[in-house]
């Protein structure tokens, strides 16, 4: 998991910078339940 951490890291740092907050705050938000559900 680390792994995929640091690989995601500068990656969405720089789609963080294109976007507008409230679409970065919803992606990121659908982001954590596709982990939630991809653990159970």
């Amino acid at each position: 998991m680390s792994n995929l951490d640091e690989f995601c890291c500068p990656f969405r740092a720089e789609i963080i910078s294109a976007m507008p907050r409230p679409l970065v705050m919803l992606i990121h938000g659908m982001g954590m339940l596709a982990l939630l559900f991809l653990e159970f």
